[in-house]
């Protein structure tokens, strides 16, 4: 069964059709902007504690129990990943500075 075409009934269905699209625009412009100072501070701190550990390793553990090949090892692997934490950093910071 259809109900016929009402004036006030069609107006009530356009003011519930036009707030629930106001709604929708509002809860998704407060989302749309990531924060990407959550991803700056983390890497940053990440990127900067594996590079002292390479100079702690270095100052404190000369002789390592590898030899040259298990320092060398230390050296690529903490190297490396410190590396990619400081890119990471880099690369959040450089889109904190563009949405200003």
């Amino acid at each position: 069964m259809t109900l016929p075409n009402h004036p006030i009934r069609m107006k009530v269905f356009t003011l519930i059709a036009v707030f629930v699209e106001k709604r929708e625009m509002q809860t998704n412009k407060n989302y749309s902007q990531p924060n990407y100072w959550f991803s700056f501070i983390p890497f940053s701190i990440a990127a900067g504690l594996g590079f002292a550990s390479l100079i702690v390793a270095e100052l404190f553990m000369p002789n390592n129990a590898g030899g040259m090949e298990g320092k060398l090892a230390m050296y690529r692997s903490l190297g490396t990943l410190s590396v990619c934490w400081l890119a990471f950093a880099i690369w959040s910071w450089g889109k904190i500075r563009e949405s200003r």
